[in-house]
């Protein structure tokens, strides 16, 4: 358990990077009755997509990302895990949220449903640190 202290940084480093990565896989989000729409899911955050404003909610969701995953680097600190680990498991769950902040009915798909997951299990990854 003394090297999960050793190794937790880069631990979630590698799960934030994963979810970053599926953040550019196509299609990020599911319309209706499975019409995929096309475009990453950064596309649909910056608003490269046609018809796509700027997502605030989902550029906060990779900033948070970013941040619990910088903050261990920064100090090895017990309060600056915990912080991190907070940043990092509300960045997991704005990337399920973003979706429904966008004008049509359309729903999460795969790629954001991972790149979720492995920021919240970045955020246990710290959490489990803290604990052992």
């Amino acid at each position: 358990m003394k090297n999960l202290k050793k190794y937790a940084p880069f631990i979630s480093l590698a799960l934030v990077v994963l979810a970053l990565v599926l953040m550019f896989v196509e299609p990020a989000l599911v319309m209706g009755e499975n019409l995929n729409v096309p475009g990453s899911g950064f596309k649909i955050i910056f608003g490269i997509e046609d018809g796509m404003d700027f997502n605030v909610l989902g550029f906060i969701a990779i900033l948070l990302l970013v941040a619990g995953v910088v903050l261990p680097f920064v100090k090895d600190d017990k309060m600056f895990s915990l912080i991190a680990a907070i940043l990092l498991i509300v960045g997991g769950i704005l990337i399920f949220v973003f979706p429904t902040t966008i004008d049509k009915h359309r729903y999460v798909a795969w790629p954001l449903i991972i790149a979720g997951i492995f920021g919240i299990l970045a955020g246990g990854v710290n959490i489990v640190k803290l604990v052992v």
